[in-house]
């Protein structure tokens, strides 16, 4: 059903401006002509995305590659084990003991998508 989807798609786009957006599970379907989906140039969603051009990023997959011989895909934790590492550790370097009430004010340019540290209120009894 998707791959009849995309093919109209791909008819229409010969008229009109079409852009397509998707999840990335759509990865994960079988029997798929990729080409269609690349002619239309679809964009997908993911946490996951690793910007190669950084430096950061650069001497990570070094660092990595020198180590285990291969890189780590995207989904791989090494990515969220090396931003929370150098987060936390960042914040010790500036901040020391009193690292703790200044973690929502930390901002790091990690090798995936940011991420925000919120303080999380409990309702105590």
């Amino acid at each position: 059903m998707m791959s009849e989807c995309i093919a109209n798609l791909k008819t229409l786009s010969k008229k009109f401006d079409i852009r397509i957006m998707g999840y990335p599970a759509i990865r994960g379907l079988d029997n798929e002509d990729w080409k269609d989906y690349f002619d239309l140039g679809i964009e997908l969603y993911t946490p996951f995305w690793i910007d190669y051009n950084m430096q950061d990023v650069k001497n990570f997959n070094a660092s990595f590659r020198h180590k285990f011989l291969t890189e780590p895909n995207e989904n791989s934790f090494a990515w969220e084990g090396y931003d929370l590492t150098y987060y936390f550790l960042s914040g010790l370097a500036l901040y020391g003991k009193n690292l703790s009430p200044t973690l929502i004010y930390i901002i790091l340019t990690s090798c995936r998508p940011p991420f925000v540290l919120r303080e999380k209120r409990r309702k105590r009894f």
